[in-house]
């Protein structure tokens, strides 16, 4: 099995669609994570992880192997918002 380490890191997105608003998980280091996971790579992610663990970001970490590095409060971690 492909082994891969992705440096990178978390945030929540906020995407303005024509006919809705819709919050997911977004971040470099996660998008990356999360399609390498879906291509059966065994994922360990390099970045700050959330503390405790949002419910947008669960199904996104579950596809990682591990989350190394320290800890960030959940309300620190960045908001994007995309129009």
């Amino acid at each position: 099995m492909n082994r891969l380490l992705v440096i990178g890191g978390a945030s929540f997105d906020r995407l303005h669609l024509p006919d809705q608003t819709v919050d997911s998980a977004g971040g470099t280091g996660m998008y990356t994570a999360m399609a390498a996971g879906r291509c059966g790579a065994q994922v360990v992610m390099f970045g700050l992880c959330p503390d405790p663990c949002s419910e947008r970001l669960k199904p996104v970490a579950g596809h990682l192997t591990e989350w190394l590095a320290g800890h960030i409060y959940l309300r620190r971690l960045s908001s994007l918002s995309f129009t």
